[in-house]
């Protein structure tokens, strides 16, 4: 699981470097597989690994999201997780699904490699397991839907028109309330990804540059 995450990491950071070795904005345009990010949709799916600093418990996701860009390098975006599997012998997360809404800010409207940073809101749905008296195995408490925040970098390679792959970090910051664990369970996670997306153009550059009013 650690050598995922460093990984995701090392794909974020050569991103980030051969966007640097452009000496230009206009040369590293050029080479772009559509003519600008206004009007794009995104899709994207991804495989990710957090690490709970507070419980110190690792997890794995699944994720999800679908990006709007109204105009050029700013995307309005829905993410969505869902926990896989939470392997650490101390842990008693059961279930930790996530549903976020946020603005994205892109670095470059016709990205080969594209860098962004965006901040989201949401909830997290979790449940956690305890200890019952009288009882041999852990019992299941209550679902609990507790606010989230969620901070995210990363970059986007984009392979062809209509494919990209995706690396990125996430910083979320929520707490568990209630769900019958002594104490309130915090749910705050540092999360690594590597995805994979379709994007589609659902405005004709042209045609808009083009018009007369």
């Amino acid at each position: 699981m650690v050598n995922r995450i460093f990984f995701a990491l090392a794909l974020l950071f050569f991103g980030q470097t051969t966007f640097a070795q452009y000496d230009q904005l206009e040369d590293y345009e050029k080479d772009a597989p559509f003519a600008s990010t206004e009007g794009l949709l995104k899709l994207n799916f991804s495989f990710a690994s957090g690490f709970m600093p507070n419980q110190i418990i690792y997890n794995h996701y699944l994720q999800g999201s679908l990006a709007y860009f109204p105009e050029k390098k700013v995307a309005l975006r829905a993410d969505f997780s869902m926990l896989l599997s939470s392997p650490s012998q101390a842990s008693i997360l059961q279930q930790n699904t996530g549903i976020y809404l946020g603005g994205f800010w892109h670095f470059v409207d016709k990205p080969i490699w594209d860098p962004y940073v965006g901040l989201q809101a949401g909830l997290h749905i979790s449940q956690t397991t305890y200890e019952k008296p009288g009882f041999i195995y852990a019992q299941y408490g209550d679902f609990q839907v507790s606010p989230a925040i969620q901070l995210q970098t990363g970059v986007n390679f984009y392979i062809s028109k209509y494919l990209h792959l995706s690396a990125g970090a996430q910083a979320i910051v929520a707490e568990q309330r209630g769900g019958k664990v002594p104490d309130d369970y915090s749910l705050t996670e540092f999360r690594a990804q590597l995805g994979l997306g379709f994007q589609f153009g659902l405005i004709d550059l042209e045609k808009k540059k083009n018009r007369v009013f």
